[in-house]
C-alpha cells in the first residue's frame, strides 16, 4: 500500500512510500492534482472483480486485503484520512468502484484511479496541499543519525502543530519550506524518542536521535517462540548479533566466553578448527543446542558462520529449558538465524577480513647450551661427573637444533562474507555466502570452512506465508599424519611435546659432506627413532571433510477468520550428512646420524646410505587409510498457537507435534603396501586381497514428543507460565520410555503497580520464581547411554579352533536393567529484573537451585565369578547444585558520545548426595557432600634445601622407598598402610588426600564497555573465572616428569634446585621420573586457577555518508580486533585455559578488515 505515511510506524507523522523507490519523490502538487478529479475510471477498473467479507475492521484493514487479493495499490496520507474507522463489507465479484463507494460512502473522503493506483484524500484540495503551501519564506535543511552516525532513512520531520512535513532521504537529509514564524520542529521515528527541536535563528540542523527503551519491545528467543523480555518469567540470557560482529574466530562457540552469567566457556587450544566447551550452571556435559527450532549437534553449533546468526539464547532454569524435555538437563543453547525485513531495498554486505596470531605463552624453549646444562647437573645428583667438558659448551657456543624453526609458523586466516536482505510486503529474503582459509601454526596444517545460507519467507496471502530456509557448510580438515592424536583431538599433545622436548643437539639436515644445515632438500638424518622435522613438512597426511546440507520449509497458516487468536504452521525439516577422513601413510626415513668426531659426539659427518632410520608409525606398510560417515536426519513439527487479549487479560498457548529420526552409516577401509611413496590413491596399493581390509556398521534412531505452553497475562502485571514435554526415548524399554516434563512460573511487575507510579527514578521492577523439570538420557557426566541396555543382547566374545577353521565367539552382554530411564533434574530459581534512571541502569539477578535424582550409575556387589556378565547400571544417584547470578548495564549519552558499562557474574557449586561407596569407607573419601570436581595429591612441604633439613627428618624415614636427598620434595606423611590415621615414616599412595574442593571453576564473569562518538567505535569485553584451582600437569597426571637424556620440559631448565642455588623455585633434576622429583600431584604443583583476560578489543569506524553517497555505497567500516591480547593469572607454567604444560598453546589474534553495505 503506498501512502504518505507509514501507518504502522506512527499515525501522528507524515511517513515514507513503502512501495515505490526510496529515492522517487512524489511531491504534493502530483497528489494535488489527481485529487481533482475524483471517481475516473480505466479499463482494469472496468475489468477487475472484487470479493471481499470483512466485519469490524478498520479502513486500513479492509485497504490491505485490497491489495492482497488484486493488483491495485493504494496511496494517502493517513493524517488526512482516518484508517481506523470501522467498518463492514461485503463485495461478490463488484468492480472497485462500487466497493470503494461502500466504504466511503458519507465521509470527506475522495478517490481518483489512475490504471492499478488508487489515490485517497479529502475533499478540495486545501488541507491536500497544506503540507508545502504554508507561508514560503524560510527554507531549513539538515541531516537526522542514530547513535551510532549511522543516517535514519524515513524519520518524520513536522513543524509542530501543523501538517507542514517531510521525511528524510537514504541519507538521512531533509530540506523543508516552513513559515517564518515556526517556533518547534517535531521528528519522530518509531523505537526512538520524540524529539522538539527550537528553529529560532536556524536553519541547518544535525539530530541524533535516541533510542527509546519504552516504545522497543524488546524480545527474547525461547523454545519454539519469542517472548517479550518484560514478561519472561523463566531464567534467558541472549547474546545478539553485534555483539560478535567483527570477531574472527573458526568456531562460534569461541565466540561466547564471558558474554553470559551462568556460562561457562573454555578454549583449551589454538590449533586450527579447535572449539570451546560450554557448562550452565556447573552442568558436566554440553547443553543441548537447537538451532532454528532444530535439535542439532555441537558440531553444527560451531560450523555456524557468526554473520549468519541473529541471535543466541541460553536457557538455564527448567522453566525454560524444560520444553525441551530429556534433553535438556544441561541446559538449552538456542540459535536463531538472520531473515529478511520488510519495506527494505536489497542491501548488500561484503565483510572481509584478515588475521594474524601468536601464542598468548611463549612456546616452551631451551637451547642446547640449556641442555648441556641440564644434563650434568643430572650427572651431579647421581653422584657423578660432569659429562660434558668446556669444549662441547664452546662448539654449541652459537648452535642450537630447534624442531619448531623449521614446522612452526604464526598462524593467518582470511575470511569473506557476501550477504544481502531486503523485501516487501509480499516477500522478504536473506541470503549469505562464507569463506574461511586458515593456516595453522604448523607447517601443512589447514582449515577451511565454506557457509551458505539462504532464507525466503513469501506472504502468498494475508492469512498464509511460507517459509523456506536452506543452509549449508563445508569444514576441511588438512594436517600431517601422526597416528598417536586422534584426528578429532585438537591438543594435539603426544605431538605437541615431542616437538618442544626433542634435543637440541644434532642437527636435522645434513649435506653431502655432513655439515649441518637448515636445507630440508638436504639429507635427513635422525640421532633418535625418527625425524620429527620430516613427520610435518613430508608427504604423509590425514584429511578430513565434513559436510552438512540443511533444508526446512515452514507453512504458516492465520485462522484469525475462524477462530480469534487462532494460528497453525507445519515444519519440515531434513539433513543430509557426510564425513570422509583419509590418511596417506609413509614411513619416516632418514639417515642414521654419523660420528665425525671421536672426541665431540655432535660433530656430523657424511651419511651412510646404508644405514636407515625408519619410524613404520604404528603401521607395518605403508599404506591408505579411508573411512566416511554417510548420514540423514528429519524432524517434523505441528504447531497450534493461540494468543488473544480480553480487556486486561491476556492469553496465549501452544501445542506441538515432533517427531525426528536420524540413520546412516560408518565404512572403513585400508590398502596396504604401497607400490611408490609418491601416489596417494588405492590403484597404487597392492591388489593382495591379504593387504585390503573394509569394515563398517549402520545405525538409526528416533525419538517423538508432545510439547505444550501456555501463559496467562493480566494487565501487564501478573504473569504465570506453564509447559510441559512429553517425550518418547529409544534408549530405554518400553514401560519406561515415556516421561513428562513439566515447569511452572510467575512473574509480577511491581513496577506497573499504581503505588510505585510516584517513584520517578524507578523504570521497570519484576518479581520471579519458577519450578521445573528436565531429563538427561546420557550418564552423569556427559557419556552417551548406549541403547538396548535395558534387555539381553549379545556381543564379540574369544573366538575358538575346531578343526582347520577359526571361529568367532559370542558372549553375553550386561545384565540387562528394563528398569532403566533418564535422570531427572529438578530446578527452582528466583530472580528480579529491575531498571532504574529511565532504564539508564538494568540489572538482572537470579538465584538457583538444581537436584538431579535418578541417575544410572553402577552399584557395589559382588557376584560369583561364574555369574559369566557385568552387573546392570542402575537409575538411584543424585547431585545438587546451588548458586546465583547476576547481570548490570549501563547506558548513557554525553553529548554525541554514546557510552555503555556492562558486567555479569555467576557462582554455582555443586555436591553429590547419594552414590555408592565401599562400607567403612574413610570420611575424608567419601564423595558424598563434596563436590565432583575435586583435586588430590600429596601435601608437599617444600623442597628440602638445607643439610640441616634433611638431617632434621626423623630416622628411616623414606619417600616411594627411597632416602631423601638435598633438592628433592618432601612430602608429607599423614597416614600409615590401608589409610590408618597418623604418620608411619613411609611416604606412599596412603598419603594421597584431596587438596581442593575447587577442581572446576566455581565463578565466572564477564564485564566491558562501549564507546560510539560520531563514526567511531570502541568495544572492550574482559572474560575470566574464580575460586578455582589448578594442578600443573601433563597429560600423564599431576606434576611435571622428568625423563631420559634431555630436559623434556623448558622449567628444568630454569631455576632448579642446586648447591649453588638452594632457594631455587623448582626440585633438583635428575632425569628420572620418580615423585620426589616432581612427577606427582602435590600441593607444590598447586596453582591459583583464576585469571582475567581481555577477551576481545574492537575498534571500527565508519566513514562520513558523503563521502560515499556519489559511489552508490551506503556505509563503510574499517575495523581492527584483538582477542586474548593480555591475560592476569596466578598460573605461571601455561596458559591458565590451557588443559595442560604439554597440550597444544592457546592463541593471540590480531585482525584488520571492512565491512561495506551497498
Amino acid at each position: 500500500m503506498k501512502k504518505l505515511s507509514t501507518v504502522k510506524r506512527n499515525k501522528s507523522s507524515i511517513g515514507l512510500f513503502t512501495k515505490i523507490p526510496m529515492r522517487m519523490r512524489i511531491t504534493p502538487f502530483l497528489l494535488a492534482g489527481f485529487l481533482m478529479q475524483a471517481n475516473a475510471e480505466n479499463v482494469y477498473s472496468q475489468s477487475a472483480a472484487i470479493s471481499i467479507e470483512m466485519n469490524n475492521a478498520t479502513v486500513e484493514e479492509v485497504l490491505n486485503e485490497i491489495e492482497m487479493n488484486s493488483e491495485y495499490h493504494f496511496l494517502y496520507n493517513n493524517q488526512l484520512i482516518d484508517v481506523d474507522r470501522k467498518v463492514s463489507v461485503k463485495a461478490d465479484a463488484d468492480n472497485i468502484e462500487s466497493v470503494l463507494h461502500d466504504l466511503f460512502d458519507g465521509t470527506n473522503v475522495v478517490y481518483k484511479i489512475v490504471n492499478k493506483q488508487i489515490v485517497l484524500g479529502p475533499k478540495g484540495s486545501n488541507s491536500v496541499t497544506a503540507t508545502t503551501t504554508v507561508a514560503q519564506n524560510k527554507v531549513i535543511k539538515g541531516n537526522v543519525v542514530d547513535k551510532n552516525g549511522d543516517p535514519i532513512i524515513g524519520a518524520n520531520i513536522r513543524v509542530k502543530g501543523t501538517t507542514v512535513g517531510t521525511i528524510t532521504d537514504i541519507d538521512g537529509n531533509f530540506v523543508l519550506e516552513i513559515a517564518g514564524n515556526a517556533e518547534l520542529l517535531e521528528v519522530s521515528y518509531i523505537g526512538y524518542k520524540t524529539q522538539d527541536i527550537s528553529l529560532k535563528g536556524k536553519k541547518e540542523f544535525a539530530i541524533v536521535l535516541k533510542e527509546d527503551s519504552e516504545t522497543l519491545d524488546e524480545v527474547v528467543v525461547v523454545g519454539y517462540g519469542v517472548q517479550k523480555k518484560v514478561n519472561l518469567t523463566g531464567a534467558v540470557t541472549s547474546v545478539k548479533a553485534e555483539t560478535l560482529d567483527n570477531m574472527p574466530t573458526n568456531n562460534l562457540s569461541n565466540a561466547l566466553a564471558g558474554r553470559a552469567p551462568g556460562v561457562n566457556v573454555t578454549n583449551s587450544s589454538g590449533f586450527a578448527g579447535a572449539s570451546s566447551d560450554i557448562r550452565i550452571r556447573g552442568s558436566f556435559g554440553e547443553p543441548l543446542y537447537v538451532i532454528n527450532n532444530i535439535i542439532k549437534s555441537k558440531a553444527d553449533f560451531d560450523a555456524l558462520d557468526p554473520n549468519e546468526v541473529e541471535n543466541i539464547s541460553f536457557l538455564k532454569d527448567a522453566a525454560s529449558a524444560s520444553i525441551y524435555g530429556s534433553k535438556a538437563g544441561n541446559g538449552v543453547v538456542l540459535v536463531t538465524t538472520k531473515s529478511g525485513n520488510k519495506d527494505q531495498k536489497p542491501m548488500f554486505q561484503y565483510k572481509g577480513s584478515y588475521s594474524v596470531s601468536n601464542t598468548t605463552r611463549p612456546l616452551q624453549d631451551y637451547s642446547a647450551t640449556d641442555e648441556l646444562i641440564w644434563a650434568n647437573r643430572v650427572q651431579e645428583t647421581l653422584g657423578r661427573d660432569p659429562v660434558y667438558g668446556p669444549e662441547i659448551f664452546e662448539y654449541f657456543k652459537d648452535k642450537s637444533y630447534n624442531v619448531n624453526d623449521y614446522v612452526w609458523q604464526n598462524p593467518s586466516s582470511w575470511q569473506h562474507n557476501l550477504s544481502v536482505n531486503g523485501g516487501t510486503d509480499r516477500i522478504q529474503y536473506f541470503m549469505l555466502l562464507g569463506y574461511q582459509d586458515q593456516d595453522g601454526s604448523y607447517k601443512n596444517l589447514k582449515y577451511q570452512r565454506y557457509n551458505f545460507r539462504s532464507d525466503v519467507t513469501a506472504n502468498i496471502t494475508k492469512r498464509f506465508k511460507v517459509n523456506f530456509n536452506l543452509s549449508g557448510n563445508q569444514r576441511n580438515y588438512n594436517r600431517f599424519y601422526w597416528p598417536y592424536d586422534d584426528v578429532e583431538d585438537f591438543s594435539v599433545p603426544d605431538f605437541y611435546r615431542s616437538t618442544f622436548n626433542w634435543t637440541r643437539l644434532y642437527p636435522f639436515y645434513v649435506d653431502d659432506q655432513g655439515n649441518p644445515t637448515n636445507d630440508t632438500n638436504a639429507n635427513p638424518v635422525a640421532f633418535g627413532a625418527w625425524n620429527p622435522v620430516d613427520m610435518v613438512l613430508g608427504d604423509r597426511y590425514q584429511k578430513q571433510t565434513k559436510r552438512t546440507l540443511d533444508g526446512q520449509i515452514r507453512l504458516s497458516f492465520d485462522l484469525d477468520d475462524y477462530v480469534k487468536g487462532l494460528k497453525t504452521s507445519v515444519l519440515a525439516q531434513y539433513t543430509a550428512y557426510d564425513e570422509n577422513h583419509k590418511a596417506f601413510i609413509t614411513h619416516n626415513s632418514s639417515y642414521r646420524f654419523q660420528h665425525a668426531s671421536a672426541d665431540n659426539p655432535f660433530i656430523p659427518g657424511p651419511v651412510n646410505p646404508d644405514d636407515m632410520v625408519v619410524h613404520n608409525l604404528s603401521s607395518t606398510y605403508e599404506q591408505i587409510q579411508e573411512s566416511a560417515q554417510l548420514s540423514s536426519s528429519y524432524q517434523f513439527n505441528w504447531f497450534v498457537n493461540y494468543d488473544r487479549k480480553f480487556g486486561k487479560h491476556d492469553i496465549s498457548g501452544m501445542l506441538i507435534y515432533e517427531q525426528a529420526g536420524r540413520n546412516g552409516k560408518n565404512i572403513s577401509g585400508r590398502a596396504e603396501d604401497l607400490l611408490t611413496s609418491s601416489i596417494d590413491q588405492i590403484f597404487n596399493t597392492s591388489s593382495d586381497t591379504e593387504r585390503r581390509y573394509f569394515n563398517g556398521n549402520e545405525f538409526e534412531d528416533a525419538r517423538q514428543s508432545i510439547i505444550g505452553r501456555f501463559n496467562y497475562n493480566f494487565s501487564e502485571k501478573y504473569i504465570a507460565e506453564f509447559s510441559f514435554r512429553y517425550d518418547g526415548n529409544y534408549k530405554f524399554a518400553p514401560s519406561e520410555r515415556w516421561g513428562f516434563f513439566p515447569s511452572g512460573s510467575l512473574a509480577w511487575r511491581i513496577s506497573e503497580e499504581n503505588f510505585m507510579k510516584g517513584i520517578d527514578w524507578l523504570s521497570n521492577l519484576k518479581l520471579r520464581g519458577s519450578y521445573g523439570s528436565t531429563g538427561d538420557d546420557n550418564h552423569w557426566n556427559g557419556d552417551e547411554i548406549a541403547p538396548f541396555l535395558w534387555r539381553d543382547y549379545y556381543q564379540s566374545g574369544t573366538g575358538y579352533i575346531f578343526g582347520d577353521n577359526l571361529s568367532n565367539g559370542l558372549a553375553i552382554g550386561a545384565t540387562p536393567n528394563p528398569y532403566m530411564s533418564w535422570a531427572r533434574l529438578e530446578v527452582y530459581n528466583v530472580g528480579f529484573d529491575f531498571g532504574v534512571l529511565n532504564n539508564r541502569l538494568t540489572g538482572e539477578f537470579d538465584y538457583f537451585y538444581k537436584n538431579k535424582n535418578h541417575i544410572l550409575g553402577s552399584r557395589i556387589a559382588s557376584v560369583p565369578g561364574t555369574f559369566g556378565a557385568s552387573l546392570a547400571p542402575e537409575n538411584y544417584a543424585e547431585q545438587s547444585w546451588k548458586g546465583f547470578e547476576l547481570s548490570l548495564r549501563w547506558s548513557d549519552n554525553i553529548g554525541k558520545l554514546h557510552y555503555s558499562v556492562y558486567s555479569n557474574v555467576g557462582y554455582v557449586k555443586d555436591k553429590w548426595i547419594k552414590w555408592d561407596e565401599a562400607e567403612g569407607l574413610e570420611e575424608w573419601r567419601s564423595k558424598i557432600g563434596r563436590p565432583n570436581d575435586r583435586i588430590q595429591g600429596y601435601i608437599c612441604e617444600g623442597i628440602i634445601r638445607t643439610q640441616e633439613q634433611l638431617d632434621a627428618l626423623p630416622e628411616g624415614f623414606t619417600q616411594f622407598g627411597r632416602k631423601p636427598i638435598l633438592g628433592t620434595l618432601l612430602y608429607k606423611d599423614i597416614r600409615g598402610a590401608n589409610y590408618s590415621e597418623g604418620p608411619d615414616g613411609i611416604i606412599d599412595s596412603n598419603d594421597i588426600t584431596f587438596l581442593s574442593d575447587n577442581g572446576a571453576p566455581r565463578l565466572n564473569y564477564g564485564f566491558g564497555f562501549n564507546i560510539e562518538w560520531k563514526g567511531l567505535a570502541i568495544d572492550a569485553h574482559f572474560q575470566g573465572v574464580g575460586a578455582y584451582d589448578r594442578m600443573v600437569s601433563t597429560m600423564n597426571g599431576g606434576g611435571v616428569f622428568q625423563l631420559g637424556e634431555k630436559p623434556y620440559f623448558q622449567l628444568w631448565t630454569e631455576d632448579v634446585w642446586t648447591p649453588e642455588n638452594v632457594d631455587a623455585e623448582y626440585p633438583r633434576v635428575s632425569g628420572q621420573w620418580q615423585e620426589e622429583y616432581g612427577a606427582a600431584g602435590s600441593s607444590f604443583w598447586l596453582r591459583n586457577g583464576a585469571y582475567m583476560r581481555l577477551k576481545n578489543l574492537n575498534i571500527a569506524y565508519t566513514l562520513p555518508g558523503q563521502w560515499l553517497s556519489s559511489l552508490g555505497i551506503d556505509r563503510v567500516q574499517l575495523f581492527v580486533n584483538g582477542t586474548n591480547l593480555f591475560c592476569i593469572s596466578g598460573l605461571k607454567e601455561h596458559d591458565p585455559e590451557q588443559k595442560t604444560l604439554d597440550s597444544y598453546p592457546l592463541m593471540r589474534t590480531f585482525t584488520g578488515g571492512l565491512s561495506i553495505n551497498f
